[in-house]
């Protein structure tokens, strides 16, 4: 197992399953181009399975880091 520090940021977030991951990122980055967020590019996006082997589509959670005022 590893450990790692994620420093803090602002992130837009949406639900999404792993069958699903590419329109998932389409709806997220329209859900930002509709806000006039930008992406944070020296900021790691992040992507959360919830693993279960009991399930053939899985939840995943898509977070991009987004600019916020104070940057």
């Amino acid at each position: 197992m590893a450990q790692f520090t994620i420093p803090e940021h602002d992130y837009a977030v949406v639900a999404t399953t792993n069958k699903r991951i590419g329109e998932g990122y389409e709806q997220l980055i329209a859900w930002m181009n509709e806000r006039k967020l930008e992406k944070h590019e020296n900021a790691l996006a992040i992507e959360v399975f919830y693993i279960d082997d009991h399930l053939d589509e899985e939840p995943v959670e898509l977070w991009i880091p987004v600019k916020n005022a104070r940057e």
